[in-house]
């Protein structure tokens, strides 16, 4: 009885059809999702997304999530949905991975100075500053260099964007304000 039991366990986690639907749904629909998004189709892909986010009952540690997650949020930043676009962010910062979350905190410290949230902006700068220095990423490198610039501290901006790499791909922008702030 009891091996029965076990095997009955183990034929309903492994082998249940209605299990491996809903998996299959879920990567099809985070497929989906991700085509839109790198279309530039970031309200088709909010809407795709949203829904999987909502409804999605697994763990939410799992990397699908975490990705499903990622391209939600940015996709709402996209379209100017800046306040859920956040919580989505911040959602990443507690589940994602380091990559994850230092694009997080470049985009919550852009959406804290667009909402004109001075506090929330100071915060995330020093978590990001914080993160550069244990993994320094191009991309974090130059958001806090545009955030210094916009305080108009250029040589805090400048040394920042000196740390960008030549080949990243925000490396001409950042190029370009560093000769613009001097």
């Amino acid at each position: 009885p009891e091996i029965e039991q076990r095997v009955s366990t183990l034929t309903r986690t492994y082998l249940d059809p209605a299990l491996r639907v809903r998996a299959n749904r879920f990567a099809v629909k985070l497929t989906e999702g991700r085509v839109k998004y790198l279309s530039e189709d970031y309200r088709g892909a909010a809407m795709i997304l949203l829904e999987l986010v909502e409804t999605y009952d697994q763990d939410k540690s799992s990397l699908l999530y975490k990705e499903a997650l990622f391209y939600l949020a940015d996709s709402l930043y996209h379209i100017g949905n800046l306040k859920t676009a956040g919580r989505m962010f911040e959602e990443l910062i507690n589940r994602g991975s380091s990559s994850a979350r230092v694009c997080a905190l470049g985009r919550l410290l852009e959406i804290a100075v667009s909402l004109k949230q001075p506090e929330l902006a100071s915060r995330y700068q020093a978590e990001a500053m914080s993160a550069v220095a244990r993994q320094p990423d191009p991309h974090i490198l130059y958001q806090l260099g545009k955030y210094s610039y916009e305080r108009e501290r250029f040589e805090e901006a400048q040394r920042l964007w000196a740390h960008v790499e030549r080949g990243a791909s925000v490396y001409p922008q950042a190029l370009y304000f560093s000769a613009v702030a001097d």
